[in-house]
């Protein structure tokens, strides 16, 4: 994938038009028929078309829901713009499909971090075990910090036991920001009401899982240390 292709087109166009990208009364011509026939929609077109078909939902064919998952899986193979890639994403993930889970853990190496990061979204929203894998592969190896937050919120979504394990590593993490965030996933998953007590998530995270204390009624309305 050329991601770095419309940085030189944009060069070139610029060169091109010299005088006219700096002049405040040159108004850019809107796309003609022809202009449509030759080079196809625009980045702005083809989102729309996305959105209107992610608004209809994924209908219940399940013969329909996997050709529409094998068409958006090709769109997105040679798809520069990274907003279009971000909405295929959206699409795709409507359709429970192998396809779609394989796309999206194409997607979880993206060379844009905000495609990264909406992936990590809508693995949080499948919610199985292998969301938990590729969430956790995000917390703890990509070299962004937002997707790396993004992903560590995302575990805490799945509501999956095997996401405590996957937060452990993060607890570890010298970066307060990604630590706060690890704890705010560890709540949402055990309901325990150890605050924000590092020290006592790790405790807890270390412990094994069937000796692992359940939440009481004190933790569900957030009551634990107040007695």
């Amino acid at each position: 994938m050329r991601v770095w292709l419309p940085i030189f087109c944009g060069l070139g166009c610029l060169l091109a038009t010299g005088c006219q990208s700096v002049n405040p009364f040159y108004t850019k011509p809107s796309a003609t028929a022809e202009d449509l026939a030759k080079y196809g929609p625009t980045s702005a077109q083809r989102i729309k078309t996305l959105q209107e078909e992610y608004a209809k939902g994924p209908g219940t064919d399940a013969a329909e829901q996997a050709a529409k998952a094998n068409e958006l899986a090709r769109q997105i193979q040679n798809e520069r713009d990274p907003l279009v890639r971000s909405q295929i994403l959206r699409n795709i993930a409507l359709y429970p499909t192998r396809v779609s889970a394989a796309v999206l853990h194409a997607a979880t190496n993206d060379p844009d971090q905000n495609v990264r990061e909406v992936c990590c979204e809508l693995w949080s929203q499948r919610g199985d075990e292998e969301a938990v894998q590729n969430l956790r592969d995000r917390a703890v190896n990509d070299e962004s910090i937002d997707v790396r937050l993004a992903a560590v919120k995302g575990l805490g979504a799945t509501k999956q036991s095997t996401a405590i394990e996957a937060l452990a590593p993060i607890l570890e993490e010298p970066d307060p920001a990604l630590q706060y965030r690890a704890v705010q996933s560890l709540k949402q998953l055990s309901g325990l009401g150890y605050g924000d007590d590092v020290n006592k998530w790790r405790e807890y995270v270390q412990t094994p899982a069937p000796q692992r204390p359940q939440p009481t009624l004190a933790d569900s309305l957030g009551l634990r240390g107040w007695y």
